[in-house]
């Protein structure tokens, strides 16, 4: 069976959060994970929304790339991902025991160009 879990980025929008000393400026990351079984015994999807708190000029750039290209810096990009693996992966172990599907964790992630040893 192939398990392609499938994560996206649907919104990046700039927003304010409440701190300590007043209100603070984060990025607000909206995304959806979507796992695929083949054969199709199943799929699971998760919707969740990230936070997202750097130096202003990361943030400035975070949104610009986001406006007009809707991509992000690859850099930046690793650390969101994980940020969204992290709060979805639970939540997507929990379902797929419940509907009785292989667990969607991947064993291994591939990053562009890298090769995987067979």
């Amino acid at each position: 069976m192939r398990i392609l879990p499938v994560p996206r980025i649907l919104q990046v929008q700039e927003t304010q959060v409440p701190g300590p000393t007043g209100k603070i400026n984060i990025v607000e990351v909206q995304f959806e994970y979507i796992t695929t079984y083949d054969p199709p015994v199943g799929e699971i999807k998760v919707n969740g929304t990230v936070m997202f708190q750097e130096a202003e000029n990361i943030r400035k750039q975070l949104l610009d790339n986001w406006k007009e290209n809707r991509q992000i810096n690859p850099e930046i990009g690793k650390e969101i991902i994980y940020r969204m693996s992290q709060q979805a992966f639970l939540v997507m172990m929990n379902l797929a025991r419940e509907l009785n599907l292989p667990s969607p964790m991947p064993l291994r992630i591939q990053t562009p160009g890298e090769e995987v040893a067979p």
